[in-house]
Parts: structure tokens; C-alpha cells; sequence
């Protein structure tokens, strides 16, 4: 970290912007992957339900967006499965924020007996799903990342849209009995 510090600090005296762009485009993929490992305090501290309200509270003040989030879990669930629905939602609501031209945002979550299923959904203009995936270079990258992520726990990822009628993200992900925390009231 120290080394992308200084090389930064020797980019900005340097006059050539270019050289500080590619510097830019090399730190992208680090904060990507180090973002993506974290695990949000809140989700340690509170769980998953108060996590994803905290979530949508924050990014309905930086959006103007309505979010509900409805939904308990009872128990606590795996920490690896916690983290991938709260950072596949937090995918989600920034891909409503900068594309959807949404109002309201619905968070869904139930636990069935061999499942959890977490939905999310928006009032917005929608779009192509299939050509939106199939431009991988250019679009698309939050929403394989989604699926990517949904898939290490053995899950699924849905996508349901169109033009001119909003867009559905289902999480449907695999849940056993043995892999559940105490509750926070229940340490």
C-alpha cells in the first residue's frame, strides 16, 4: 500500500495526466477486490436485517430513493452467506441508483427450510437482460459479479426486467441447519 502511495504522490507532481490516468485504471482492480473481501462491521454487530436497512437508509439519503426492506431471518445465518446477500444487494442498489432511473426499491428476504431467498426490486425503466450480460467489456460487470459472488455459496441469481417495466433480482441461496450464528441476542 505504502508503494501505490508514493507512486501516487510522484503521479500528481509529474505534469503527464496520462501516466496518473493508467495509474488510476492499475488502482481500480485493487480496491475492487479488497472492497469486495471486506465484511461490513454492522453485518458482525447487528445482522444481516439491520445491515440491509442501514444499507438502504444510506443510500436512500445520498439518492432521493424510497427503499423498503422487509423480510426475518430468525437465527443468524453463515457469515459467508450474510456477506454475499448484503454485498449483492449493495451491488444492486448502486446499479438501481446509476441506471434504473427508479423511485422505490424493494428488499425482500424469507428463509424457507432448505433456502434463503432475498429479492430486489425497482419501479424503474428497466431493461434487456440478455444483451445487457452479453457486453461484458462494457455493461454488465455488477451483475455477473452478483452472480459470481451468489454461485461460491452454491446459489442462484435471477434477473428479471425489460424495457419499461422495472427490474427483479432474485438470491435464492442453499441454507443448512448447521451453518447459523447466535443472533445478537442469542450470543
Amino acid at each position: 500500500m505504502r508503494h501505490w502511495i508514493t507512486s501516487f504522490r510522484l503521479l500528481t507532481k509529474a505534469p503527464n495526466i496520462t501516466r496518473l490516468r493508467r495509474f488510476g485504471r492499475g488502482v481500480k482492480p485493487l480496491h475492487r477486490a479488497i472492497w469486495g473481501h471486506l465484511r461490513p462491521a454492522v453485518l458482525d454487530d447487528l445482522g444481516l436485517k439491520p445491515a440491509l436497512d442501514s444499507l438502504g437508509q444510506g443510500v436512500a439519503a445520498r439518492t432521493g430513493l424510497h427503499i423498503a426492506v422487509e423480510g426475518t431471518l430468525g437465527r443468524r445465518l453463515s457469515r459467508e452467506i450474510e456477506t454475499v446477500i448484503y454485498r449483492s444487494v449493495q451491488e444492486a442498489l448502486t446499479n438501481v441508483a446509476k441506471h434504473a432511473r427508479a423511485t422505490r426499491v424493494w428488499i425482500d428476504f424469507e428463509r424457507h427450510p432448505q433456502q434463503i431467498r432475498c429479492t430486489v426490486r425497482d419501479d424503474g425503466i428497466g431493461f434487456d437482460v440478455r444483451a445487457t450480460l452479453t457486453m461484458r467489456g462494457r455493461r454488465g460487470l455488477g451483475l455477473l459479479s452478483i452472480q459470481e459472488r451468489v454461485a461460491e455459496v452454491e446459489g442462484n441469481a435471477a434477473i428479471t426486467s425489460a424495457p419499461g417495466q422495472g427490474t427483479a433480482l432474485c438470491l435464492t441461496i442453499p441454507w443448512q441447519n448447521e451453518k447459523v450464528l447466535p443472533g445478537p441476542d442469542q450470543a
